[in-house]
């Protein structure tokens, strides 16, 4: 995920278009308002810790620019931590989403 002054102007566009109540029980499989506070949050977390984790990158580049085993290790702790929200991420939207999906389905 590439964060940038282009992307953060449409991904708010794309997270605002979503919060149209009158159409979320159509396109989020009649997710409740917790659910959807959920998701929003989920999210928030996920898009702040890319943010934090492009700084790190930045300022680990600025400080030593050259290649050094801590600037290595900082970047990759980093990295890390965005990778293990994106799992968890990924398990609550399964959790949120494929009942609501299944039971769809199961009804057509």
């Amino acid at each position: 995920m590439v964060i940038g002054p282009v992307n953060i102007p449409l991904t708010i566009c794309f997270v605002c278009s979503w919060a149209n109540f009158d159409h979320l029980t159509v396109i989020g499989f009649g997710l409740d308002t917790k659910e959807w506070a959920i998701v929003f949050l989920t999210y928030a977390v996920l898009t702040g810790l890319e943010l934090l984790n492009s700084a790190i990158e930045s300022l680990a580049n600025y400080v030593q620019p050259e290649e050094h085993p801590a600037m290595k290790r900082a970047k990759d702790l980093a990295a890390g931590a965005v990778l293990c929200a994106a799992i968890f991420a990924v398990a609550i939207g399964i959790l949120l989403f494929l009942p609501k999906i299944l039971q769809h389905f199961s009804q057509a």
